[in-house]
């Protein structure tokens, strides 16, 4: 410790306590030696390059390797036809059951339709029959 050019001053402690003095004020030595600060700019010019490096990879154009590979997916994506398709059989069988389910499904609410018809047509009749019956004109 006898190397050292740090003078310790208890009396600080014992001074006002609203006022708070940094430490490197007090004692007259830089927070960050030289050596810190470099390592610091380097690692900002890392940071910096880096992210020069991801825009580039970004917004730059592809390399011809990359342009290359790209047109031979578009290719192959194309010209696959047959694993996509449905086999004829398979439908045929799904398109009719399709369509008889929809001609079944228009039937039921052609019926419903038919049905609700003729009892409006029964409870219209109903309610005249109890309207003459309660209006009696003195006859």
């Amino acid at each position: 410790m006898a190397d050292s050019d740090i003078e310790l001053n208890p009396g600080v402690l014992d001074g006002n306590q609203g006022e708070q003095v940094p430490l490197s004020d007090l004692y007259g030595m830089p927070v960050f030696s030289p050596d810190i600060e470099q390592q610091i700019k380097a690692a900002q010019k890392e940071q910096e390059k880096e992210l020069t490096e991801i825009r580039d990879q970004i917004f730059d154009t592809h390399t011809t390797q990359d342009v290359k590979d790209m047109t031979e997916i578009r290719a192959q994506l194309f010209t696959i036809d047959s694993p996509l398709t449905k086999t004829g059989a398979a439908s045929r069988a799904y398109g009719n059951g399709g369509q008889g389910m929809l001609v079944a499904l228009e039937a039921m609410v052609l019926a419903f339709l038919i049905i609700l018809f003729f009892y409006q047509k029964h409870r219209q009749k109903k309610r005249r029959e109890i309207q003459d019956e309660a209006y009696d004109y003195g006859e």
